[in-house]
């Protein structure tokens, strides 16, 4: 009952299902912004902000009426000095500020380019939203203050970084030169890396997507599970669990989708977290745990289908966030390569977001129902 269970109900008042903002775009991309924004919305969060350059603001209005575009960003020229990057990154984080504690989450990085005065506003942002432990996807071009700048990020419990193949290659060659990667591997490094941040979740985007926090290493497998689940139902055959193929392409902007939908998800799942009473969860019983060294981390993955019904959703909460927005993202392309095929692209995945939700959890419950009568 992983997507189920961080997934709110609707509620009366706009604003309660979360109000994500993307922090990202610049003069040459802003697509990224876009897919990351549209997502939040199409999963079910209520509003959705974009703060981004003048440049990209034009565009992404134009791609939708549904986003509020913040126009607050300034790209630096390269002939700028230091005093002119200082004087527009301050005017940057005084738009920035009357905005702070008005989200509920943020993701950002999404096309937002390696230029000077849009890193250091960003750094400055994060600083904010850390102070109140604000839900934060880190991706993309964001990675990189991450990477740069990884004290930034330390105890920041409720930041989820979600590099993919090349972006985690980089953190690897910085924080774990020593330790070999390739796509299907790498649980040392991921560790290595993890220690280094010392506080966020990191989501390893791949073939199988990888998650580690404070408690261990988790393979995303729970849409293979599923789709064996029902694959079995369907036909009345003996389950096979074996590894299912995903969607035939893997699309440019993909990964964007993954980010927003991920924001909206971090919100609901520290929400419902909150809810919990703790009497019924077991933080207290696993406190002994997460006051262990780092060093304890084992290498032996767990699979996000396996992982005992007592692990609650008050203690790893981005875990399970990012857990159900793997699995909403895969089931969504699955869906969307079935009715198009090799001509698949990012913008017709997102229509099938809020259907793959639906029928993930319609199978979830009639499992669940199942296996209490048996």
């Amino acid at each position: 009952m992983y997507i189920s269970r961080i997934i709110l109900p609707f509620e009366e008042r706009k604003g309660l299902m979360g109000k994500v903002a993307t922090f990202g775009g610049c003069s040459l991309y802003t697509g990224a912004p876009y897919f990351s924004a549209i997502s939040a919305l199409r999963v079910g969060a209520d509003i959705s902000r974009i703060f981004c350059p003048t440049s990209a603001a034009s565009p992404i209005k134009s791609y939708s009426p549904e986003l509020i575009v913040h126009p607050y960003l300034i790209e630096s020229d390269e002939s700028d000095n230091e005093e002119k990057i200082t004087r527009i990154v301050n005017e940057c984080i005084a738009k920035l500020s009357a905005w702070e504690t008005r989200i509920t989450s943020c993701a950002l990085g999404p096309g937002m380019g390696i230029n000077i005065a849009m890193q250091c506003t960003a750094l400055d942002f994060i600083l904010k939203l850390k102070e109140r432990q604000m839900p934060l996807v880190l991706d993309a071009d964001g990675i990189m203050l991450a990477l740069n700048w990884p004290e930034i990020f330390s105890s920041y419990k409720n930041c989820i970084i979600t590099p993919n193949f090349v972006e985690f290659k980089r953190l690897q060659q910085k924080f774990a030169p020593e330790e070999n990667v390739d796509d299907s591997d790498g649980f040392s490094a991921l560790v290595s890396i993890y220690k280094k941040l010392n506080g966020p979740t990191i989501l390893r985007k791949g073939k199988i997507d990888t998650i580690i926090d404070e408690y261990g290493i988790i393979l995303v497998d729970l849409e293979e599970r599923l789709e064996s689940l029902r694959m079995k139902e369907k036909e009345g055959k003996c389950e096979k669990m074996s590894k299912l193929k995903g969607n035939g392409r893997r699309c440019g902007g993909q990964g964007d989708l993954l980010t927003g939908t991920l924001a909206a998800f971090t919100f609901w799942a520290l929400k419902i977290g909150k809810s919990i009473d703790s009497d019924n969860d077991i933080t207290d019983k696993k406190k002994s745990s997460s006051d262990q060294s780092d060093s304890s981390i084992s290498l032996i993955p767990t699979l996000s289908s396996q992982l005992p019904i007592e692990e609650t959703i008050k203690q790893r909460p981005m875990l399970y966030a990012a857990i159900a927005a793997c699995t909403v993202v895969r089931r969504a392309a699955k869906k969307t390569w079935t009715q198009i095929g090799r001509g698949m692209l990012a913008s017709d995945i997102i229509s099938n977001l809020a259907p793959a939700i639906d029928e993930i959890m319609e199978e979830e419950e009639r499992f669940e129902q199942e296996a209490k009568k048996e």
